[in-house]
């Protein structure tokens, strides 16, 4: 049965890639989140394609749903990511979008490949409203699996862009020019406060498959003015949810992990952390990564929460 509805609005956000597989793929992310939580509350997708889908007319949602479709005009098209997959600007421009348009209390940033298969809603508004210093809940030290998380290789990353390269004693002369021609980007502004906080760990985030970001999060990033251009990550090739983590520093809050069974957040990077009928027995409400799960194809793993959903009365 669909839980009940929630006493305050959330919203939901999520970048759309180009091309027909990633509109199927969001409606039926659309239809699983219909089937479980009735709203009020705002599915926002970012619409990362040249040519604009008018997704919000094709999605179908619960009248108690708003579902809004925002453009995202990349400035350069051009990036060759490697490291990320080039959405950290769609990310925040939804942030922005629901910061400045909206009174959800958090927001639950999902992918494509992510599906909502219990609710969730009051169990995210149980977490945010014990912890008022709490940003960002999701897989962060912990995966569902019980193993630790290690972000050090992002760390590495994130230093690339924001800090001049170490000196070399090897090669000084060559090291002093490459440092004194190193200019951070604009982007480096939440890195640089991140820095200035002494719980900062360079590269800490949750998982980006599926989490939950705080209303006081959003409201001082926009206080901070760190979602007044999203467009300026276009071409840093960072993964989003690490730099969703960097923001979460930036303003002075925290993480919680949220994966043990009967938690929200059943992810993993690649594939899911466990088959499909022991993610419904151990009570999780979010699920990712269904298309690329090397024991279940996605056909066939979206067909059997489908069939599920279609049983719920």
């Amino acid at each position: 049965m669909s839980s009940p509805v929630s006493q305050k609005p959330v919203a939901v956000a999520v970048a759309v890639g180009p091309g027909e597989r990633e509109v199927e793929r969001v409606i039926d992310l659309a239809a699983s989140l219909a089937a479980y939580e009735g709203g009020p509350g705002w599915f926002v997708m970012v619409d990362d394609s040249p040519a604009q889908r008018d997704l919000d007319r094709v999605v179908a949602l619960p009248a108690g749903w708003t579902a809004v479709s925002l453009p995202h005009p990349r400035h350069d098209r051009a990036t060759t990511f490697k490291v990320g997959k080039g959405i950290i600007s769609a990310v925040l421009a939804a942030l922005k979008w629901i910061q400045a348009t909206t009174d959800a209390a958090y927001v639950l940033k999902l992918d494509t490949d992510s599906l909502v298969i219990n609710p969730f809603s009051e169990k995210l508004a149980a977490i945010f409203q014990s912890s008022p210093t709490l940003g960002m809940v999701g897989a962060c030290h912990m995966t569902p699996n019980g193993t630790p998380r290690d972000w050090r290789g992002h760390a590495k990353a994130v230093r690339r862009y924001f800090e001049p390269p170490a000196f070399d004693w090897k090669h000084p002369i060559a090291s002093l020019k490459a440092r004194k021609a190193f200019n951070a980007p604009p982007a480096a502004a939440a890195y640089v406060l991140a820095k200035k906080n002494p719980a900062f760990d360079c590269g800490e985030h949750c998982m980006g498959g599926g989490y939950a970001v705080s209303r006081t999060l959003i409201d001082r990033l926009a206080a901070a003015r760190l979602l007044d251009d999203p467009m300026i990550w276009t071409g840093i090739d960072l993964p989003e949810d690490v730099t969703v983590g960097m923001h979460v520093r930036a303003v002075n809050m925290t993480f919680a992990d949220n994966v043990a069974p009967g938690e929200v957040f059943g992810v993993r990077y690649r594939g899911l952390p466990f088959l499909p009928d022991e993610l419904v027995a151990k009570g999780y409400s979010v699920i990712h990564a269904v298309k690329n799960d090397e024991r279940v194809d996605e056909a066939t793993m979206r067909d059997y929460f489908a069939k599920r959903r279609a049983n719920l009365s």
